[in-house]
């Protein structure tokens, strides 16, 4: 009768781990699945966003040097999927064997590839915010151009203190857009670029000028040609328009969430005589709307 007792409970036993192998099995191959379609899905929003971005960049309504953040964090995002890929194909083939999710083998083998996945899928609202974000960065709306046609005059890079309410004015809005969007974010690790791009019309400079000086001592040439002194004079007034860039940023600091911790980054630079737009067909050599300065701007996640 004990033995028959004895038979009984290991074959009660037996039935209970059975049972919970197969429950183990079924949560595993679950999991797997959900993952995948996730890694999927995900793969094809940012093939989306790389393809959004790349026509942007065509149209010069990106700058390459925002252009080339977008693009570190795709890659970074892509190099994710591919490692959780391969963490979800290694739990595949270890599922596969029901004996590895039987007592200890379980622990050793399959759990903590399990756990990973665990973490992936509680990680997928915060990916949406940052999908979010990222797809906001690449739409039109998102990188407007704000130039200051006219501002500059033939051979001019200085911003008088005079016109410094023309300098709020102007582009107050594009500041309002960029704090907007930066609190809409607030609940993810955020980065904001701002970028100037300065042009110059295609006239020459009159030697032994204090302008022409001036723009020589940054060449270190002895003769350096017109088209150098135009890049050197389309840098000077990018970095003269992003002086007032950072005071009016400075000046609305409190109207951004936990302004302290968010990173601003700013990129100045020149052009020389290339044409800021391609839609314009008919500029002239001593355009105006040659000697402008281009305002870009993102707020991009900062995965770290």
């Amino acid at each position: 009768m004990k033995k028959y007792h004895l038979g009984i409970l290991f074959i009660l036993i037996t039935f209970l781990i059975s049972c919970g192998v197969s429950k183990k099995a079924a949560l595993t191959h679950e999991k797997i699945s959900l993952a995948r379609r996730t890694i999927s899905q995900d793969s094809v929003l940012l093939d989306s966003l790389e393809s959004k971005m790349e026509r942007q960049v065509a149209n010069r309504s990106m700058d390459s040097s925002v252009a080339n953040n977008i693009q570190t964090i795709i890659e970074k995002l892509q190099n994710d999927l591919k490692n959780i890929e391969e963490t979800v194909n290694a739990a595949d083939l270890i599922a596969q064997n029901k004996a590895n999710l039987r007592g200890k083998k379980y622990y050793h083998y399959a759990n903590n590839y399990l756990s990973k996945i665990d973490s992936f899928h509680l990680k997928e609202s915060y990916r949406e915010r940052v999908y979010e974000l990222l797809n906001e960065a690449v739409s039109v709306d998102a990188f407007r151009k704000y130039q200051m046609g006219a501002f500059f005059k033939p051979g001019a890079y200085k911003i008088p203190y005079s016109a410094s309410k023309v300098v709020e004015e102007h582009f107050k809005p594009v500041i309002d857009s960029i704090i907007n969007r930066s609190n809409k974010y607030a609940d993810i690790t955020r980065r904001v670029h701002i970028v100037l791009v300065g042009y110059a019309d295609a006239l020459s400079f009159s030697p032994n000028t204090p302008l022409y000086a001036l723009l020589k001592s940054y060449t270190r040439e002895e003769n350096p040609e017109k088209g150098l002194l135009n890049l050197v004079l389309s840098n000077l007034r990018a970095n003269e328009l992003l002086y007032h860039i950072k005071m009016l940023v400075k000046e609305n600091a409190t109207r951004f969430n936990s302004y302290n911790n968010l990173n601003i980054g700013y990129v100045a630079y020149g052009r020389g005589e290339a044409l800021p737009f391609p839609n314009i067909t008919d500029y002239q050599v001593d355009d105006e709307r040659r000697r402008v300065v281009v305002f870009y701007w993102s707020v991009l996640p900062d995965l770290g």
